[in-house]
């Protein structure tokens, strides 16, 4: 999950949603959320690797809402993560909507973790293709999912298009260094980093990530300034 993904769970929004969840269950009262509230507090417990709460939170959603996307793409993935592909596959070819971006991500995840990557990166271009709006964050979304698993060159093939819609997009701008931090291009990562914190002194994730690039090239007075 990228940290644009994890900030969501601090937000005030989503801390109400999850107060009114928690009381309801301590107080034993009725609970009616809707399903991306329920799932968004579901994926919540699972990187606090709270399954079992996870799995009461989802459930509840699929009672709730049946045909919603949202559950089901949970659902997916978590069997995904537990590598039964077979089960992952069923119950996202299930899902009406294959063209929900979700849904895309999803098919293209499974096909990575079938060891089949170009045919990942093409079943994303073809999605992409078909789009008429939002396509920079589709993108930068391919991106992501490519820097999850560790696929350098891939992931910084998707973050350059980004690059080339939007040149000071942030987000991609910090893949870019990343990566590069990654492929031992600590100089470069540097470069883009200092500009990144020019703009924005306060992004923790910079700073340790241009913490990382220093010790890389044995700057570490340099690296505790920054940690």
């Amino acid at each position: 999950m990228r940290e644009d993904d994890q900030s969501y769970f601090e937000e005030p929004e989503f801390k109400e949603s999850l107060k009114k969840y928690e009381s309801a269950l301590r107080n034993g009262s009725p609970i009616y959320m809707d399903a991306d509230e329920l799932t968004d507090i579901a994926e919540y417990y699972m990187i606090r690797h709270q399954e079992n709460r996870a799995n009461d939170a989802i459930s509840l959603a699929v009672q709730l809402h049946p045909q919603s996307v949202d559950p089901q793409i949970f659902l997916a993935r978590q069997e995904m993560f537990h590598d039964r592909l077979e089960q992952a596959h069923r119950i996202c070819d299930a899902i009406a909507d294959q063209d929900d971006r979700e849904v895309v991500f999803l098919n293209a995840e499974l096909l990575i973790r079938e060891q089949k990557v170009p045919e990942a990166c093409n079943f994303m271009e073809a999605a992409y293709q078909k789009l008429d709006s939002q396509r920079t964050l589709f993108l930068y979304d391919c991106a992501c999912i490519l820097m999850d698993y560790t696929l350098w060159e891939e992931a910084r093939i998707w973050t350059e298009r980004v690059l080339q819609q939007q040149p000071q997009h942030q987000g991609a701008l910090m893949l870019k260094a990343e990566i590069q931090v990654m492929t031992n291009q600590n100089e470069e990562a540097i470069e883009i980093l200092n500009n990144i914190l020019d703009q924005d002194p306060y992004r923790t994730p910079a700073w340790n990530l241009l913490a990382e690039a220093q010790g890389n090239l044995e700057r570490y007075h340099e690296a505790m300034d920054s940690a």
